[in-house]
């Protein structure tokens, strides 16, 4: 017995990952559990005056955590960044 479904499929634009944002990219606004709560806390403290990570974080935790920023209050999470290198065993 074969079931045929009768269901369209529609393309929805701008859509975001929400598995990408409930994790870590989120940290600037969960660790506190804005916007339900610590308002005030949240916007005397954000943007991070500093923020560093790995090289290897640019395509994942930085990038994601810089377009949710930008999308919800239209600026960088950061005010200065450094981005460590890889040191590679010979």
């Amino acid at each position: 017995m074969v079931r045929v479904w009768k269901v369209s499929n529609i393309r929805r634009n701008r859509v975001l990952d929400w598995y990408l944002i409930l994790c870590s990219h989120s940290m600037p606004y969960a660790q506190i559990h804005y916007p339900f709560e610590n308002k005030e806390l949240f916007e005397s403290t954000f943007p991070a005056n500093f923020i560093s990570e790995g090289i290897d974080q640019t395509r994942g935790w930085f990038y994601t955590l810089l377009v949710l920023s930008t999308h919800l209050f239209g600026r960088a999470p950061w005010q200065n960044l450094i981005v460590t290198g890889l040191v590679l065993a010979a």
